[in-house]
Parts: structure tokens; sequence; C-alpha cells
């Protein structure tokens, strides 16, 4: 599973090519690369591109991601840490990059 943006995913019919353990997109056949296929597309239902709420999607993958030196989980708050924003321009904690 990869959870990402919702406005990345400008389609959810079709899967996309996951590229891991990449930082260099012209080098995409180098290790320690890794591809995936996803197999479904979710995107937040109330999504919205006008005012970007709720700009958040999920890949599910074909195959589960090998983690590695050079690919890790992403560390996210407890489930119980109430931080959901309920008002505009605040700070935010982000993982990754885009």
């Amino acid at each position: 599973v990869v959870l990402t943006a919702a406005h990345c995913l400008p389609s959810t019919s079709s899967s996309y090519n996951v590229f891991v353990g990449v930082h260099d997109l012209r080098q995409l056949s180098d290790l320690p690369t890794r591809q995936y296929t996803s197999i479904r597309v979710i995107r937040h239902p109330d999504y919205s591109s006008q005012s970007l709420t709720n700009d958040i999607g999920i890949l599910i993958l074909k195959e589960n991601v090998v983690l590695n030196d050079y690919v890790q989980l992403a560390c996210l708050p407890e489930y119980e840490y109430d931080l959901y924003p309920n008002e505009t321009n605040i700070s935010a904690w982000i993982v990754g990059y885009g």
C-alpha cells in the first residue's frame, strides 16, 4: 500500500508504476530501484481538485514492497494523536516528497 496525494492520481481507473529506492528519475534502472504495479487506486471520496481538501489517495500494489537500506516505512503519528486539521494555513507533518 502506498499513501500519496489525490492530486497525484489523475485517474483512478488505470494502474500506476511505482518506483521505490530511486532518487533520480533518469536512473530508474539502477539498483536499488525496484518497480511495482498498482492493482487498485483509491482517492478520498470528498477530494476537491479546486480547494485540494481531502488531498489523499492510496495505491494498492500487486505485491508487497521489499524493505531494505534504501526503502523504509514512513513514520506516522499514532491513531489516538488527534491532529486532523480543521482550518487552513497551519503547521503540518509531511513524509516523503513529490
